[in-house]
């Protein structure tokens, strides 16, 4: 019985991909891509998984954002939350309400915020 090794290597890596980096069932994957679950169990039998569907099972699952832009390095998102870079879970209302703050907020008041910020995090990588 003859193995087609390279087949044999991307089904490995994908179900791994999908099962345990992302932490999806088929089921999952598939609604999420908006593809059938046949198509997912294609890639798991070594098709290769589309660059975009990737992206979304990692973003889908807390993985990062920094693909964004380098401003968003160290944020990730998981269902629920947004999470900083110091690790705070901020859900949608908090992100909205920290936007009206800083909107109806003076000029001066936004600097010293940046600047305490900027100070905060220091802060926490000096204590890390």
């Amino acid at each position: 019985m003859h193995i087609n090794t390279k087949n044999f290597r991307y089904r490995q890596k994908n179900v791994y991909f999908r099962e345990v980096v992302c932490g999806l069932t088929v089921e999952e994957a598939a609604a999420l891509c908006f593809k059938t679950a046949s198509c997912v169990k294609k890639w798991d039998s070594g098709k290769e998984i589309p660059p975009i569907c990737k992206r979304l099972m990692r973003m889908a699952k807390g993985r990062t954002l920094q693909w964004f832009d380098e401003e968003w390095q160290d944020w990730k998102f998981n269902g629920k939350y947004l999470i900083t870079p110091e690790g705070w879970e901020l859900k949608p209302h908090q992100v909205v309400t920290g936007y009206y703050l800083l909107q109806i907020g003076a000029e001066p008041d936004i600097s010293e915020v940046t600047t305490l910020m900027k100070t905060a995090r220091a802060l926490q990588r000096y204590l890390r």
